[in-house]
């Protein structure tokens, strides 16, 4: 049975259908924790920064040990794309961890690399999904 309905959706879990008020896609603000080769994506920290400017979300990056903060003006958080972060990146990977909200665009991020399917090589993990 599909999970629209109620069924098994994998070994031991037993899908018994949605939480009242959940709308799939739709969601306040969610933890994204990101993985990127540097082989695939070169300077992706900047290109982050980058693409949020673009997107007329302005942040500052502020150095914090090993990594950096993203500094947000609270005119840029209203916009919904990027609530906070923190990104660090060595030689062989670009690691952050986001709070973004609805706005937020992750294919577009990841597009945003020169070179055909490079979202392919991305992890991404979600926690501390908002409704």
């Amino acid at each position: 049975m599909g999970v629209g309905g109620c069924g098994s959706v994998g070994e031991g879990v037993r899908f018994l259908g949605w939480m009242e008020g959940f709308e799939p896609g739709v969601f306040g603000q969610m933890t994204l924790r990101l993985t990127l080769p540097a082989a695939h994506f070169p300077e992706a920290g900047a290109q982050l920064r980058k693409f949020l400017q673009e997107a007329y979300v302005p942040v500052n990056l502020r150095r914090v040990g090993a990594g950096y903060v993203f500094d947000i003006p609270e005119k840029a958080r209203k916009k919904k794309v990027l609530l906070a972060g923190e990104v660090t990146q060595d030689e062989t990977t670009f690691t952050a961890r986001l709070v973004v909200g609805p706005k937020f665009d992750l294919m577009g991020y990841l597009r945003s690399f020169p070179g055909p399917e490079r979202w392919r090589e991305a992890r991404a993990e979600v926690s501390e999904l908002q409704i």
